[in-house]
C-alpha cells in the first residue's frame, strides 16, 4: 500500500528508492496488521511523519520490475508536520508538484495516483460525488474487511440456504446489490458457472476489493460495478432482465424503499426472483444482558432516527412485500446466535464505526461512548456472555404473475 501525502501548497511527496526512482512511501503489511496500521508504520519508519487520518483511493496492478506485478493499493494521507526524517530504505525526499509534467524518475503509476489527488477529483478520496459515502455511517474498503469477513461467517450460511431453490440455471443472469466485498455474488457465480453475475455496489472500495477477490480466486463469470441504487431508475440496460436479484443488509440504509424494492422488480426477467434479506436492530439481545451492548444498540436506532431511517425495518419490508404490487414466493425469519469472542467482535467494530457519528450528533458524549467501548471489549466479550444476532425477514418475490411455482 502507497500514502498520497500533500503539504500546505499541495504538492505530494516522494522517495527516491535505490533503484533511482521516485516513489510514493509506504509498504507492505505485516501479519496481523490492518492496512491503516501497516501504512502509518511504514511512513513513520520511512519519513518520520504521523499519519492523522487516511482515505482509500483505489488499487492498481503494477510493473514494478520487469515480470514482475504487484497490486498497490492507494491512501490519501494527511499528517502532522512536513518534516522529513528520510530512512536508510531512500536516499532523498522531494515534495513534487503535480500540476507541472512528469518528472522522467517518478513511474506512471505513481504519478496518475498523485496528480488525481493533488487535482481534488472525485476518484481521490472516499466519496462518491453525491454524498452516499459521507452518509453511510459504516466503514467501506479495506479498513472494513474483517468486519464483513465476520458479518459473513454469522450471516451467511442462513442466506446461502434460502437462496439456493433460487439460484439462475445454466446461462441465467444474477444482479447482487450492496455486494460489499461480493461474498455471495462469487458464491453464486461459482454454484452457476455457466450464469452471469453481476455485483453493484456505491462504494468504489467495495467494488475495488471485491473485484481483486474475484481475480484472486479465480472466478470469472462475476464482474463488480459501481452504482447508486437510490437512483436506480437512471439505471442502463445492462442492469434488466435478471433471473435472480439478491439484495441483503442494504435496504435498512436507504430511504424510500418502497421504490427501490419495485424499482429492483421492474428489472427481474418474466420468471426471475428478488430475494431481500433485511434485518431488526430492536431485535438485539444479549444473556445475561449487557449494558453496554444495550445502550450501544439504542444509540445506533437513534441515530437512525435522527437521519429519517427506521433500521428495525422488517415491518416495512414486509408490508412492501405484501402490498400486492408484487408476489411473496417464500418467507422466513432468521436469527444467529453470537456466541464466541470472534463473532462478538462483530458488535465492537461496528459501534467503533458509529461512535463518532453518535457523539457529533450529541446522542453520546465522549466519555460515555468511550466507556461503552471499552466495556464492549471487556465485559461482553467474556465467555459467559452470549447475544442474539440480528433477526432478518427473508422474502422471495417476483413479479405478478412471474416467477418460478
Amino acid at each position: 500500500m502507497k500514502a498520497v501525502i500533500r503539504d500546505a501548497t499541495g504538492r505530494v511527496l516522494f522517495l527516491r528508492n535505490p533503484r533511482g526512482e521516485l516513489e510514493l512511501p509506504g509498504g507492505r503489511p505485516e501479519s496481523g496488521e490492518s492496512m491503516e496500521e501497516a501504512l502509518a508504520r511504514e511512513v513513520l519508519e520511512e519519513c518520520g511523519l504521523i499519519i492523522t487520518d487516511t482515505a482509500y483511493i483505489g488499487s492498481r496492478s503494477c510493473t514494478i520490475v520487469p515480470n514482475k506485478d504487484v497490486l498497490l493499493t492507494f491512501f490519501n494521507c494527511r499528517c502532522d508536520g512536513d518534516a522529513i526524517n528520510v530512512s536508510d530504505e531512500h536516499t532523498e525526499s522531494q515534495w513534487v508538484s503535480t500540476s507541472a509534467s512528469r518528472p522522467n524518475d517518478v513511474p506512471e503509476y505513481y504519478w496518475a495516483v498523485a496528480r488525481e489527488v493533488g487535482l481534488g477529483r472525485p476518484g481521490s478520496g472516499n466519496s462518491q460525488g453525491d454524498g452516499r459515502q459521507s452518509e453511510y455511517p459504516l466503514s467501506t474498503g479495506e479498513r472494513d474487511r474483517k468486519r464483513l469477513l465476520i458479518t459473513a461467517e454469522v450471516y451467511d450460511a442462513g442466506t446461502r440456504e434460502f437462496l439456493l431453490p433460487y439460484l439462475p440455471c445454466k446461462a441465467g443472469r444474477a444482479l447482487e446489490v450492496g455486494s460489499g466485498h461480493g461474498g455471495i455474488s462469487r458464491w453464486i457465480a461459482q454454484m452457476c458457472p455457466d450464469a452471469t453475475v453481476v455485483g453493484m455496489d456505491s462504494s468504489a472500495a467495495q467494488v475495488e476489493l471485491a473485484t481483486h477477490e474475484a481475480e484472486l480466486l479465480g472466478v470469472q463469470n462475476v464482474r463488480y460495478m459501481v452504482e447508486d441504487l437510490r437512483k436506480i431508475e437512471e439505471w442502463g440496460g445492462l442492469y434488466e432482465g435478471f433471473d435472480l436479484i439478491t439484495c441483503r443488509f442494504t435496504l435498512l440504509h436507504l430511504k424510500d424503499r418502497e421504490r427501490i424494492v419495485s424499482g429492483l422488480l421492474n428489472r427481474l426477467s418474466a420468471s426471475g426472483i428478488l430475494v431481500v434479506e433485511e434485518p431488526s436492530l430492536g431485535s438485539l439481545f444479549s444473556v445475561p444482558e449487557n449494558p453496554a451492548f444495550s445502550r450501544a444498540n439504542s444509540a445506533i436506532m437513534q441515530y437512525g432516527r435522527m437521519m429519517g431511517l427506521d433500521y428495525d425495518c422488517i415491518s416495512e419490508v414486509w408490508r412492501v412485500a405484501a402490498s400486492g404490487g408484487c408476489t411473496v414466493r417464500n418467507v422466513r425469519f432468521a436469527q444467529p446466535t453470537v456466541w464466541s469472542r470472534a463473532h462478538k467482535e462483530l458488535v465492537l467494530l461496528s459501534f467503533m464505526d458509529f461512535k463518532a457519528r453518535l457523539v457529533d450528533a450529541s446522542i453520546l458524549d465522549l466519555i460515555e461512548a468511550n466507556a461503552i467501548e471499552e466495556d464492549l471489549q471487556r465485559e461482553y466479550m467474556e465467555e459467559d456472555v452470549i447475544s442474539g444476532g440480528l433477526r432478518t425477514i427473508q422474502i422471495a418475490l417476483s413479479k405478478n404473475g412471474g416467477g418460478v411455482p
